[in-house]
């Protein structure tokens, strides 16, 4: 795990899948939970249980991209249209984006989820 934190302010979180078990590691007052599940040489279970329904605000918008297969290259910008970062995922590795702008170049063949906190609205800024 990586954090990007451009002048004192957390950009995002690069991650790897790798560990066995359970593993969060994003702070519980973040937008975007994330953590990783692997089941090693012993399986996991999680015991049957359901979630209170909980009304959660968040100011901001979360987005997780997750590589299943190939390479995405990312641009992350700050407020003022300057790139800040170039980095890459590649299969088995992901990043989560909680402030700034991004452009995303996904080379041939790749496959990825991408994840974000709802419901949807249209709210795009172009940088360009």
């Amino acid at each position: 795990m990586k954090k990007i934190i451009h002048k004192g302010e957390l950009i995002g979180i690069k991650f790897g899948i790798n560990k066995s078990g359970f593993v969060p590691f994003t702070e519980a007052e973040l937008p975007l939970q994330i953590g990783i599940i692997k089941a090693n040489r012993e399986s996991l279970i999680v015991a049957p249980h359901y979630h209170k329904p909980t009304k959660r605000v968040t100011g901001g918008l979360g987005e997780c991209l997750v590589v299943i297969k190939g390479k995405i290259n990312i641009q992350l910008f700050n407020t003022d249209k300057k790139v800040i970062r170039n980095l890459s995922i590649k299969a088995r590795e992901g990043f989560v984006l909680y402030s700034g702008g991004h452009a995303l170049n996904f080379t041939k063949g790749t496959e990825a989820f991408e994840f974000k906190n709802g419901p949807f609205v249209v709210d795009r800024i172009n940088l360009n």
